[in-house]
């Protein structure tokens, strides 16, 4: 288990283990065009985790557990191999310079792929470890909480497909 409240929050500047996500550009893009990705982990992992874009509409979300007092993200027994999900590269910090206290950041850059259709997408990323009785979550970003309580929250869009 991952909880979406440190995986939204989380950024270089965390102590936190699991992954971030800081930044992606451009906003907008077609398929074919690179897109520049900044994210890593609060751990230095020797192995790589898949990263994918999905529509937002599809994007897998937080849900309450631990008797309401945290969000879980949904898990998979295995990384997501086929639609809706669009495999874009691989999350590996394996190399990356940083220290645990501040994170080891990493740029992915990629190619929107040519069967991306036009729409608003987020990235996921399957993350083996970050579950529970051998499951990986699929942790979705960007997140945000939309109501007062924080029952709620939202898969926003970090790309936009022409």
């Amino acid at each position: 288990m991952f909880a979406v409240a440190a995986a939204s929050l989380l950024t270089a500047a965390s102590a936190l283990a699991g992954p971030f996500f800081t930044s992606s550009t451009p906003k907008e893009a077609a398929p074919g065009e690179v897109v520049t990705l900044r994210a890593g982990m609060g751990v230095k992992l020797r192995t790589g985790m898949p990263l994918y874009l999905i529509r937002v509409v599809s994007a897998p979300r937080p849900h309450l557990c631990d008797g309401g007092k945290g969000y879980c993200e949904p898990t998979a027994r295995r990384a997501p191999a086929s639609q809706p999900y669009l495999r874009i590269g691989t999350l590996n910090v394996s190399h990356a310079r940083g220290t645990p206290m501040a994170g080891y950041g990493v740029t992915v850059r990629y190619r929107v792929p040519a069967r991306a259709r036009p729409g608003r997408y987020a990235y996921v990323l399957y993350c083996r470890w970050c579950g529970r009785s051998g499951e990986g979550s699929l942790i979705a970003w960007p997140t945000t909480r939309t109501s007062p309580d924080a029952r709620t929250i939202m898969i926003g869009t970090a790309l936009i497909v022409q």
